[in-house]
């Protein structure tokens, strides 16, 4: 589901994102479609800011409004995610009047297994596989506990694989596009 991504100026030709076609770009790495998605929105949002600035490092830093603007997002939440990756050294803010936000470390250093957990904390694929949540009352008997573990660390084996890097490449060479972060036609 796409929501504040209407606001964009576009084309009316249809454009592949994500798999889907959408009359406007799409500006989104995870689309919500059916279901309830897996990756919450601070991790989109990061993820595609972090996209941002590492197609955008040899200008310098890039303001916030820049990214916000860009990239559709609520200046508010994009400030508390950015502020989020600079206690974790992923991303530097630099102050001043031609400051902004840098990436910490080099994309190719940067796996998205590593950026989503920082941003959302370890994956759970159920509540109850949660170390925070009261301990299940079928713990010990339970019949799925063993395949959603093994999904669990599927999901952080591929997304701990795949850089930020390729990332850029990837998306571009895909989708034919200007950046992964944008996904213009």
């Amino acid at each position: 589901m796409v929501r504040r991504f209407a606001r964009r100026e576009a084309s009316t030709q249809s454009v592949r994102c994500a798999g889907r076609y959408r009359a406007t770009p799409c500006y989104g790495v995870f689309l919500q479609s059916k279901g309830l998605p897996i990756f919450s929105r601070k991790s989109d949002y990061g993820l595609r800011a972090l996209i941002y600035l590492a197609e955008h490092r040899e200008q310098g830093p890039i303001t916030l409004n820049e990214i916000a603007e860009e990239l559709d997002i609520p200046k508010a939440f994009l400030s508390k995610i950015l502020q989020q990756l600079c206690h974790n050294s992923i991303v530097k803010s630099l102050k001043g009047p031609s400051g902004g936000f840098v990436l910490a470390r080099e994309p190719q250093q940067l796996t998205m297994g590593e950026i989503v957990k920082e941003i959302d904390g370890p994956l759970n694929v159920f509540e109850c596989f949660s170390s925070s949540h009261d301990p299940c009352t079928h713990h010990g008997n339970c019949k799925i506990l063993a395949v959603f573990d093994n999904v669990g660390r599927e999901v952080e084996r591929v997304l701990g694989s795949v850089k930020l890097s390729d990332m850029l490449s990837e998306a571009c060479a895909k989708q034919g596009c200007a950046g992964a972060a944008t996904c213009k036609p």
